[in-house]
Order: structure tokens, then C-alpha cells, then sequence
């Protein structure tokens, strides 16, 4: 791949690619410790950092007693998926400030679909709603989340920015809690983070970084999508982006180039334009896989990208329709020992 300077300014091409295959990640268990259950009221906000990190633990905590999701690579696309859309419904809440945008007008999801109505009423079950509405059953919940949530998610856009949803939930094998219990327990958990407060989304993506690193460690299929954040911190430095250049990783995993690359050039932003060229027009990745799609998005919405250019797609294969065709930045750690098809391959 050739990869060029714009806007008139003399090329020069700048890819540069991690080939390690050993990750020396400190090696420790996710989570402090087993929380007892507690129903929590809808809506009700973790009120501290240390609060914040505790509600997400508490419910990996959940998870791993659950037969569906033990494993650490189940717990963490299910926390994935139920942040996503806990995410996208308070950013939809929520446009202002300087250089924002909404995801809510670039993920659209309208009732029932969105998680203030779903996520509540699984949360009010064995008493009556608003407006006299009676809220569900576990059953009940379980029906509507691995039938009508997953299908609806999964046809809600074949193109565009709602095609990654598309390609997240149309695999018939998303991971949920096997006891309504459990995941109504992992529901209130997640319900109360409050995405709309800076602070506390700081305090999330640093807990969110944690889980994936740790997993490094306690998965060794997980390389193939962490890399530590060191080594791209190092690599980052050396490319030194500016803003204006488009940044792209063709593998991107959990998208930790792409977030660390928004953390260097975030710092050299001077004006509101700048900051909206950040997180809308500069960050572009291609990922095979379902699961580690789900984590890059949710990874790069947690950093305040806003507009994530992240497209489950092979790499190696035909782009689609729309894919652009040069950058000006490339940063990446390809998976290695994979086998692809001949006939795909461009």
C-alpha cells in the first residue's frame, strides 16, 4: 500500500508496522473481587470515579458466574454490546459543546430499540411502568433481547455508519447471559454509568483499556486484536500525525492505534474545527473479525471519537463501495499464522 501526504504538500510515505508476535503484558485477574447482587433503580448514577469502576466490575463479576460468558473473551463482548447501546442512547441525549456531534444522528436507534426503553422496563419487572405499563418478566426479556433487540440491530443498516451494527449483531452467536437474572443484574450495573458526564466516560474508557489488557494475559487468542499500549505510544511518536491527515489501520482489532493516535494529536488542537476533524474525518479501520469490531467501536466512542470510520471488512478482500483509497497514516499489527482464500484475495 502507498500512502501519501495531500493538500499539495510533497509526498512521503509513512506506514509503519508492528511485527511482534510475543506481548509482555503484567500478567493479573480481571476485577477486585466478587460483588453480591443488588437490584439498583433505573436510571440512579454511580456518583464517584471509584463508584463508576466498581459498577463495572461488579458486573464482569456477574458475568463470570454465568454459564454463557465466563471466559474472559464472553464477558467482555457482552459488557461490549450492552455498553454500545447504553452509549449511544445518552450521546443521543446529549449535543453541545464545542466540536461535538451526535452518534445518535449517525446510529440511529428509535423506540423500542433504544436501552431508556428496553434497559428500564427489564429493570422495573414485577411492578407497573409509567403510564400504567406493566414491565417484564426475566422470560420476557430474554425474548425481546435475543429476538427483536438482536434482529432489529442486525437489519438496521446494510450501508453506511449503521452497517458496522449491522455486521456486530447479525452473527447468531452474540454472547448473552444464560439466567435473565444474571443479565438483568449486568443491565442495572450498566445503567447506572453516565455516558454524558466527561469525567465519568474518562473513568470508563480507563477501566474498558484495563479489561482489554488483562485480557491479553488470561487469553492468548487475544494478541490478535491488543497490542500494548506502549509499543503504539512508541510507534505514534515516531510517525508524528498532525491534524488534517487521515490515520488508517487495516487489522484494527480493538482499535487501540486509532484511540492512541486521537489521545497524541487531541493534544494539538487549537480550535473547535480541529477537534471536529478529529473525531469525524480522520480515523479509518477494517476489521475480519465480529467480536473485535465490537470492541474497536465501542473503544474509540469511549475516547471521544465520535464518528468512527470502523468497517468490518477483510482487508485482503475487494473493498466495498465507498472504501476511501489512500491515507496519509498508517498504523497496524496484522494478525499472523491466519489462512485466507485464494479466490478473495485482491
Amino acid at each position: 500500500m502507498t500512502v501519501a501526504r495531500v493538500n499539495g504538500r510533497r509526498p512521503k510515505s509513512r506506514t509503519l508496522v508492528d511485527l511482534r508476535t510475543s506481548h509482555g503484558i503484567p500478567e493479573g485477574a480481571a476485577g477486585p473481587g466478587a460483588f453480591k447482587s443488588a437490584h439498583i433503580s433505573p436510571g440512579s448514577a454511580a456518583s464517584t470515579n471509584h463508584d463508576v469502576a466498581n459498577q463495572i466490575w461488579r458486573a464482569c463479576d456477574v458475568m463470570r458466574r454465568d454459564d454463557n460468558c465466563s471466559g474472559g473473551m464472553e464477558y467482555l463482548e457482552h459488557l461490549s454490546w450492552l455498553l454500545l447501546l447504553k452509549f449511544l442512547d445518552d450521546q443521543g441525549e446529549n449535543v453541545d459543546g464545542p466540536g461535538r456531534s451526535s452518534e445518535a444522528s449517525t446510529f440511529c436507534l428509535k423506540s423500542p430499540y433504544r436501552w431508556r426503553d428496553w434497559a428500564h422496563k427489564a429493570l422495573r419487572y414485577g411492578a407497573v411502568g409509567k403510564g400504567g405499563q406493566s414491565a417484564w418478566s426475566p422470560e420476557e426479556l430474554m425474548r425481546f433481547v435475543k429476538g427483536a433487540l438482536f434482529e432489529h440491530l442486525a437489519s438496521i443498516g446494510r450501508s453506511g455508519n449503521n452497517s458496522i451494527l449491522s455486521a456486530i449483531f447479525s452473527d447468531r452467536n452474540v454472547v448473552v447471559c444464560k439466567s435473565p437474572e444474571n443479565l438483568r443484574d449486568v443491565i442495572a450495573s450498566v445503567d447506572r454509568l453516565n455516558f454524558r458526564q466527561s469525567d465519568e466516560r474518562h473513568t470508563i474508557s480507563a477501566v474498558y483499556e484495563e479489561l482489554l489488557g488483562r485480557l491479553g494475559t488470561e487469553n492468548k487468542l487475544a494478541g490478535e486484536f491488543y497490542t500494548p499500549r506502549p509499543v503504539i505510544r512508541f510507534m505514534i511518536s515516531v510517525l508524528q500525525p498532525t491534524i488534517g491527515e487521515s490515520v488508517y489501520d487495516p487489522a484494527c482489532g480493538s482499535s487501540g492505534f486509532l484511540v492512541e493516535c486521537f489521545e497524541f494529536m487531541k493534544q494539538r488542537v487549537t480550535q473547535a474545527r480541529d477537534l471536529h476533524t478529529l473525531q469525524t474525518q480522520t480515523f479509518y479501520g477494517n476489521e475480519k473479525k465480529r467480536v473485535p469490531a465490537l470492541l474497536g467501536l465501542i473503544n474509540m466512542f469511549l475516547h471521544g471519537i465520535t464518528t468512527p470510520h470502523v468497517r468490518r471488512q477483510n482487508t485482503l478482500e475487494p473493498p466495498k463501495p465507498g472504501t476511501p483509497g489512500q491515507f496519509d497514516v498508517v498504523l497496524t499489527n496484522p494478525p499472523f499464522g491466519g489462512v485466507e482464500d485464494r479466490k478473495s484475495v485482491v
